[in-house]
């Protein structure tokens, strides 16, 4: 399903999608919609590239739904960037926790509740330096808290943890 036939609800007036809609292979256990990640413009920007990704819904539509977004996504140095923790939501929802990083790291782990946790990982269509990154609510609960998250190469080296900023709201 092309972006241009997809539909954004988005209470925060951000507009998309842009870019490949990621589907991250959850469901929201509420209303059985599929959480995706995907490219945002800020209604304040100007031009067409991205200025965000937004972690949220598509229905059996294709339309999405925004959840939450993390700005700034363009220019940034190597690195973790914004990761948003899981959270439970109004109605028994769980949001899935999510991040980027910038780079191309073939591995990604955070360790919570004292376990360390792999991600599954996307490039992003808009900047293939881009790596999105996403855990089960089942991995990494809505009442736990992330810590340590480290990227690796396909040796399996370590690679540059940039400054990542984890959000619990």
């Amino acid at each position: 399903m092309s972006a241009k036939s997809q539909k954004l609800n988005s209470m925060n007036g951000y507009h998309g999608p842009i870019g490949t809609v990621i589907d991250t292979g959850l469901v929201n256990d509420k209303d059985q919609e599929k959480w995706t990640i995907f490219g945002v413009r800020s209604a304040q920007s100007s031009g067409s590239r991205a200025t965000g990704l937004c972690l949220g819904t598509q229905n059996t539509l294709g339309d999405l739904t925004e959840s939450l977004t993390l700005d700034d996504v363009v220019a940034t140095p190597p690195g973790f960037h914004d990761i948003q923790a899981a959270m439970s939501l109004e109605g028994g929802v769980k949001q899935p926790a999510f991040g980027y990083y910038a780079g191309t790291p073939a591995r990604i782990t955070v360790s919570a509740a004292g376990r360390t946790v792999d991600a599954q990982l996307a490039r992003w269509s808009e900047d293939a330096n881009i790596t999105v990154f996403w855990f089960p609510v089942t991995a990494v609960k809505p009442d736990e808290t992330i810590k340590n998250p480290k990227a690796y190469d396909i040796a399996g080296a370590t690679l540059a943890a940039g400054q990542p900023r984890i959000f619990t709201y």
